[in-house]
């Protein structure tokens, strides 16, 4: 955040502050947030280019080919999150299994399933949600459900009847398949 401040009478130059501190309520906070978060990891992710840093948000995940690697990337990362005045908090710091990030457990398969009972619009809802929580992981785009997505469309009410088409159900079948 930036902003600049004018004196009076503007006998002075403006006044230039800059602040990391994400005001509470900003709509665009986590667009700012991860800017600074890239600005920050970008040399260490220069530095050690086997290494794979990747961060969403507040979680940050560093992988590497040795155990070696792994500590003089995580000292690097640690040293230029501070330098950018940002901080990790060491009580957030998993070093032994299970690993989590973004709700996953990385040392484990993870147990992946859509339910495939829908007669109303709050079980539909809950169908996209588990489709939607793993869309990133299996590759699933819009195009490949819209049959499913044009069911939210009507009535709002979250006990009004749905019932699947056999187009829709082909396209539930294809996100089990790809989970599968």
């Amino acid at each position: 955040l930036a902003f600049s401040i004018a004196s009076i009478n503007r006998e002075k130059p403006l006044q230039r502050y800059h602040s990391v501190v994400l005001p509470q309520g900003l709509k665009n906070s986590p667009t700012i947030c991860q800017w600074y978060v890239v600005q920050a990891l970008s040399p260490a992710q220069k530095k050690y280019p086997k290494v794979k840093i990747i961060h969403y948000m507040d979680d940050l995940l560093i992988a590497a080919p040795t155990q070696q690697e792994l500590q003089e990337a995580h000292d690097c990362v640690i040293a230029e999150v501070q330098r950018a005045g940002l901080e990790i908090s060491v009580s957030k710091i998993q070093e032994i299994t299970p690993w989590k990030y973004l709700g996953w457990k990385i040392s484990e398969p993870q147990k992946m399933e859509v339910s495939s009972k829908v007669s109303n619009l709050h079980d539909l809802q809950q169908l996209l949600g588990q489709i939607n929580w793993m869309r990133p992981i299996l590759g699933i785009t819009n195009d490949d459900i819209p049959s499913l997505l044009d069911f939210l469309r009507g009535d709002s009410d979250i006990r009004s009847p749905r019932t699947l088409t056999p187009k829709a159900w082909k396209e539930v079948e294809k996100v089990t398949e790809v989970i599968q």
